[in-house]
């Protein structure tokens, strides 16, 4: 309970049983691993968390793998890339606040195995870093039935509106709606400070108007 994003507890590293968030310049390697069980018909997960570590840019970082379940991390040691071993963010670092990651990967190479392993690593090497070390908080899984437009055009730009053209991922079946909003500044979702305007569209070609 030294950190969190949200509530009291998180996943970090430390190098004084918990007491903090920090680390000390010796060349490590450290592992946290689950195992989720995937039932008939899904293709595709969510896999989103919150991370901080601001560390050194080079050599100290967070990777997150997603790896069969057979494969078990050696401690001490560093995962390499090989089949069925997928490194999903690369090295995660350079942040000493939190922020979000979220990415969506095919789980249909372990389909057959019916699971998959999600693996948490943590490298520093043994020259300069800088605290906080590694901390994961808020991890979800979820499986996809609505996937992201693969891109987004904007035309007929006005000071009061815009043509919003977006290519729909044909992995979605059924009717799909599309969820917009426009802001001054703030992230998506985080209130009505900031934003001008917000809205859906049951079609993937629309206008939003009255922009102040």
């Amino acid at each position: 309970n030294a950190v969190a994003s949200a509530g009291t507890k998180s996943l970090y590293i430390s190098n004084d049983q918990g007491a903090s968030n920090a680390y000390t310049n010796t060349a490590v390697w450290v592992h946290a691993y689950k195992d989720f069980e995937l039932t008939t018909g899904i293709n595709d997960v969510s896999i989103s968390f919150d991370w901080r570590a601001l560390a050194e840019s080079c050599c100290d970082y967070i990777r997150v793998w997603l790896v069969p379940t057979t494969f078990k991390p050696t401690p001490g040691s560093e995962i390499t890339a090989a089949t069925g071993r997928v490194d999903l963010f690369g090295n995660l670092n350079n942040d000493a606040s939190f922020k979000r990651a979220q990415k969506i990967q095919s789980t249909t190479a372990y389909t057959a195995a019916g699971s998959f392993r999600l693996v948490f690593e943590w490298r520093n090497d043994g020259s300069v870093g800088t605290m906080p070390a590694g901390a994961i908080d808020n991890i979800e899984i979820k499986r996809v039935t609505c996937y992201e437009p693969l891109t987004m055009v904007l035309s007929n730009v006005t000071e009061k509106g815009v043509t919003v053209t977006l290519t729909p991922d044909p992995k979605n079946t059924g009717t799909v709606t599309y969820q917009y909003e426009v802001r001054t500044f703030g992230a998506p979702g985080s209130g009505t400070v900031g934003r001008v305007a917000t809205g859906t569209s049951s079609t993937p070609v629309f206008n939003i108007t009255g922009l102040p």
